[in-house]
């Protein structure tokens, strides 16, 4: 029983470009069209090449973005998430758990997206035309033909921009089911977190993805500033950006502690029973006197197991995707005096 990949994957994996990686592939397939429609836009506007270096470098972020988006939702159909439910094999202690829940959540990011892509593009269509005045600075007038372009091309951001917030709930959704079958915890595990590693890596690895959305600020900024001159709102919006970030990351993180909170004080209740148990005999028994010890050294290892599965490169992934919208937001302050 195989799972299924989303079709931004399949696009990507298509036999024509069998041998081209993913990501050349989302330039072509995905980013040169952009280029296209941004000449023919050139052509039939003609001012649009007076457009101002802060207007030239907020379009330029949102056309990386389009060419990179589909590789970036690649990465997570494919190797991801994936490799999340592969490696928490060793977890369940059998493989048919695992697999299933692989097959169950690969199945759902390829099948299920729909809704948050028809709600995300709403929004882009209503942002679209709130930002009426933003065009008109662009030279191209409402419900022209340049106009309906550009509204397609915006729906179509809107979609890409469902899926990365579909692929944030499908990850909250796994981690929150596995963290429930999970019943082991290693206080020998290489990881130094009892084997929580995983979920860690998973959370940051979509927090990361997740943080590339930062490249849409600059525009939006620039079309909240075409309608209003209040920049207060920059800080709000940007301040609720970095703390949905945080929230990615942390949400996950905070369900996978305290399910193995529960489980590590079960250990720790369980060997501390058995313990007073032996020493309630009083025996001065050699044998005693070894599982006594042998229990005390199980007790403390458990004991000592962090539940928080942050290493050092965890950690720093995540200052650098809090770190990624706080940057953009800066430079337009300092450089473009929004």
């Amino acid at each position: 029983m195989n799972h299924s990949n989303i079709w931004v994957s399949k696009c990507l994996e298509a036999k024509a470009f069998k041998n081209i990686h993913p990501f050349l592939v989302s330039l072509l397939l995905f980013g040169f069209p952009q280029l296209i429609l941004v000449f023919v836009i050139q052509k039939i506007v003609g001012k649009i090449s007076l457009i101002s270096i802060r207007s030239f470098y907020s379009l330029s972020l949102v056309l990386i973005w389009i060419a990179l988006g589909p590789y970036l939702i690649w990465i997570y159909d494919k190797k991801l998430l994936p490799s999340f439910f592969k490696k928490i094999e060793e977890i369940f202690g059998e493989n048919e758990t695992a697999k299933k829940l692989n097959i169950k959540y690969n199945n759902m990011f390829a099948k299920k997206y729909y809704y948050f892509c028809l709600i995300w593009a709403i929004f882009f269509i209503i942002g679209f035309f709130f930002a009426e005045d933003y065009f008109l600075s662009l030279e191209i007038k409402s419900y022209s033909v340049v106009h309906y372009l550009i509204l397609i091309n915006v729906i179509w951001v809107g979609i890409f921009a469902g899926i990365g917030f579909f692929g944030v709930f499908v990850t909250l959704k796994a981690v929150y089911e596995t963290s429930k079958k999970f019943t082991v915890l290693n206080p020998f595990h290489q990881d130094g977190v009892g084997g929580l590693s995983r979920f860690g890596s998973l959370a940051i690895g979509t927090t990361l993805l997740f943080a590339t959305g930062s490249l849409f600020i600059p525009v939006i900024i620039d079309v909240i500033s075409s309608v209003s001159n209040n920049t207060f709102i920059f800080y709000v919006l940007g301040a609720l950006y970095v703390l949905a970030i945080a929230l990615s990351f942390l949400v996950p993180i905070y369900i996978v502690n305290k399910r193995a909170s529960r489980i590590k004080n079960n250990y720790l209740r369980k060997i501390g029973e058995e313990l007073l148990n032996l020493i309630g005999k009083n025996s001065e028994e050699l044998l005693y006197q070894f599982k006594i010890l042998n229990l005390r050294s199980l007790y403390f290892d458990y004991k000592n197991v962090k539940l928080y599965p942050i290493e050092l490169d965890t950690t720093l992934k995540l200052i650098f995707s809090l770190l990624l919208p706080i940057i953009i937001i800066l430079f337009e302050h300092y450089v473009f005096k929004i």
